[in-house]
Order: structure tokens, then sequence, then C-alpha cells
């Protein structure tokens, strides 16, 4: 029970970490803020508010979707256009925190200190930025194989084309189930190599990617059973605000304010997870 034991004392130095933790939510919420609110102007002059989308939300809905995308193709475009370089620059954040995340547990401290944890980001941000691309890389490429296999079996994705619509189904539980596990791998393969990047220091980082394959391969049962540890823990969370978040509606003020804290707390919560994951990971590299 390594993994649980491991993953356990993650949280607890995380609860213990409450400065990185607010440091951590105050940056991203600091970023939200600066995405949202140039965004939510952009889309109110070009788009306004055709067919009260918001009214709709969380159900498909083809004619309304049709009448968008015709009335306002244009104006999506721009939209998308400025959201990938706002996805950049949200990638360009994410891997300075998680450089300087990784650096922090590894150095065992219980105090943060934001100038050693921009010292720790800044050090290795270059090489975790590599790391990235090559995994969001490997990914696309998986991606690509599924669908190519996927198209494959079904025939074709032209619904005119297809001979027997249960290939559609059928194929879709064939392979998501294995596509999701190398993904999975994949992605534990690439968290352990960014604590190799930082326990070697050094600039060349394919060494650290061939160790963290044959150490995870090794120990892939410990592995995957923390990783599915942290999703339950996550799952169970998220349940949880949806429950409450059932129980109060936007009729009144209070249920308003009521919502909005609820959803902070959600993200407060998720955030803490993500850094339960590298604290634990790092306790069971340690194991």
């Amino acid at each position: 029970m390594k993994f649980a034991k491991s993953y356990i004392q993650g949280l607890g130095e995380v609860i213990k970490s409450q400065g990185l933790w607010l440091f951590f939510y105050g940056v991203l919420s600091l970023f939200g803020l600066l995405i949202i609110l140039p965004i939510h102007g952009m889309i109110l002059e070009h788009l306004g508010f055709p067919l009260d989308i918001g009214r709709d939300l969380g159900k498909f809905d083809y004619t309304q979707i049709a009448d968008l995308l015709n009335n306002h193709g244009e104006a999506l475009g721009i939209v998308f256009y400025q959201a990938k370089w706002i996805v950049l620059f949200y990638l360009l954040v994410s891997v300075l925190l998680t450089s300087g995340v990784v650096s922090y547990f590894l150095s065992g401290k219980n105090k943060f200190v934001f100038s050693e944890f921009i010292k720790y980001a800044n050090q290795n941000f270059r090489k975790f930025l590599r790391l990235t691309i090559y995994f969001v890389l490997i990914h696309l490429l998986i991606i690509g194989l599924f669908l190519y296999f996927y198209q494959s079996y079904i025939g074709s994705f032209s619904p005119f084309e297809i001979e027997d619509d249960s290939r559609l189904v059928s194929g879709f539980w064939i392979l998501t189930p294995i596509y999701l596990f190398l993904a999975l791998l994949i992605h534990v393969i690439s968290d352990v190599a960014k604590f190799n990047i930082v326990k070697s220091g050094k600039s060349f980082i394919t060494q650290a990617i061939i160790d963290a394959i044959n150490f995870v391969v090794k120990n892939i049962f410990s592995f995957l059973l923390f990783y599915l540890l942290h999703i339950l823990f996550f799952i169970i969370v998220s349940k949880l605000y949806l429950l409450l978040k059932s129980v109060f509606t936007l009729e009144s003020g209070l249920g308003f304010w009521i919502l909005i804290i609820l959803g902070q707390l959600y993200i407060y919560a998720k955030l803490g997870l993500r850094l339960v994951k590298y604290a634990g990971l790092n306790k069971l590299l340690k194991e």
C-alpha cells in the first residue's frame, strides 16, 4: 500500500504548505481575470447574445449552434484566433509553476518562500517546457493513430458511407480503454521525468525521460494505483461540489454569492489536489 501511504503523506504536506497553495491559487485566479475581462468584452462586441446562448448551456441544440455559426462565423474566427494565444500563455504559466512546485517538494522545505520558488521555477523552466512540448506531440501522435484505427474499423467518418452504425459504438468501446490507459501511462512518465530533470540538473533531458520510462515500467502497478487514487479523490471532490451546487439557486442574491464562493472553493480544492499529486509522487519515488 505504498501508493496510498505516499498519497496521504502528500496530502498532509500540502495542507502544511498553505503558502504555496494560496500562491498557486492567486496566480491562476489573476491569470483567469486577465483572460476573462478582455475576452468577455470581445464576445459582447462581436457576438452579442445570439439566441440567448447562456439559457441552454449544458445541452445540445443543433438549431442554436447552426444559427450561431451561420450568423457569427467570422466573429467566432476572431475569438478563436485570440484563444490560441491565451492557451499558449496559459501553457507557459503552467510550466513555470510546475517547475517551481516540483523543485519545492524535492527541496523538502515546509515553508514557502516566494523568492526561492521563483528561483527554482526559472532554473528548470526551459527544460520543463521542452519536456511538455515533447509529450504534447506524443499525445497528438497517439490521438492521430487511434483516430486512424477507429476510422479503419468503422469504414469512414462520413455518415453516408458507414454501412453498419453499430460499429461506431463497438469501435469506441474497444479503442477508448486502450487509449486512456496509454494516455495515463504517458502522463505518469512525464511527471516522473520532471523529478528526474530537477534531480539531475543537466541541460539535456533525454536521459531523464529514458530513466523515467524504465522506472515506471518496473513499478507500473504502484504508479497506476497512485494515479487511480488521485482520480478517485478528484471525482469525490467534483461530486461533492455538484451536490452542494444543486442545493442553491440563482434566484436570490444570497444563493448567487454562495454559488460564487462554492465555485472558488472547488477551484481551490482542485489546485490543492494538483499539488497533492506532485507531493505524493515525490514520496512514492523515495519509497
